[in-house]
């Protein structure tokens, strides 16, 4: 006797409000990983070409700003936790996924919160 397995039909269309909410909170987490790189390029310490700026101690890093950068990994890394968590929520069949730009988002994150606390 054969049993006959009924194909499911698939009735999403197009992405609903949480794909969409979880790509906008990956595309958020990118420019926040953007926002931090810009921070530590201004607070890294100035070499041979800044000599002429007349800068207290050019061969320091600029504390203040390495908080923020801080900061801001940190609220990435928040923001990544989140969206995979609503990501694992969504996940219903088999042909869904996490998204990987949040798993990737996860890893810088925790690695420069790291490194941030190795090195400062």
């Amino acid at each position: 006797m054969k049993s006959h397995r009924h194909k499911r039909i698939e009735r999403r269309k197009s992405p609903d409000k949480i794909c969409k909410y979880i790509n906008y909170i990956s595309l958020f987490g990118w420019a926040l990983t953007l926002a931090s790189i810009v921070i530590i390029y201004a607070a890294k310490p100035k070499y041979f070409w800044d000599r002429n700026r007349k800068l207290a101690n050019p061969y320091t890093w600029d504390l203040s700003l390495t908080k923020w950068y801080f900061y801001t990994m940190l609220m990435c890394l928040i923001i990544s936790l989140i969206g995979l968590f609503i990501n694992k929520k969504r996940l219903r069949r088999k042909s869904d996924n996490y998204s990987l730009n949040l798993v990737v988002l996860t890893i810088i994150s925790s690695c420069c919160i790291i490194g941030y606390f190795i090195c400062f």
